[in-house]
């Protein structure tokens, strides 16, 4: 929480002595997570963007797909500004959640990023995948503000954030 209010309180002060807009400000955190995923060595990138490494392979050739439920294990968090893999700001961790796989998102902390949706539908039934999700394809310019005051910015998700996402896949229904 103290974290948030210390973003909160740059970002206002940023805008009030620069002049700056918020898409301003955050043009630096887009271009380091651009740079990122350039750099991400020993992964896979896909005609989308998306990156992943496959941490351990399933148990079937089952593989979910658009229309499908899947009860999944995950950890999903974002880059700090260090830009250090091992430095991530956690999202959620160490969930086990049912998710439903429909191609669209909403914008919402609790649903799955395009990104994500995409590669679930690549992933075999008990694999278990690292996965980095460019902001155009999770939350983009608008990141996800968890104030319940429309014009206070209090960034859960910070915008142009790269998503990693740590998942296992349960089951599929």
């Amino acid at each position: 929480m103290k974290k948030q209010f210390i973003y909160t309180l740059f970002f206002a002060f940023s805008i009030a002595f620069t002049g700056c807009s918020e898409e301003q400000i955050y043009a630096s955190w887009k271009k380091k997570g651009e740079n990122f995923l350039k750099n991400n060595k020993e992964v896979i990138t896909t005609s989308s963007g998306w990156q992943y490494k496959v941490l351990s392979t399933g148990l079937t050739s089952d593989r979910p797909k658009y229309g499908n439920f899947v009860k999944i294990n995950y950890t999903r968090g974002t880059l700090k500004d260090s830009m250090l893999e091992d430095d991530l700001e956690p999202i959620n961790s160490g969930n086990e959640e049912s998710f439903y796989i429909d191609g669209i998102f909403s914008g919402e902390l609790n649903k799955l990023t395009l990104g994500e949706q995409d590669a679930l539908t690549r992933m075999t039934l008990g694999s278990k995948w690292r996965i980095y999700v460019p902001q155009e394809l999770a939350y983009g310019k608008d990141g996800v503000n968890i104030s319940t005051d429309k014009k206070k910015k209090d960034y859960k998700i910070k915008p142009y954030s790269v998503i990693i996402f740590e998942v296992e896949i349960l089951s599929i229904y």
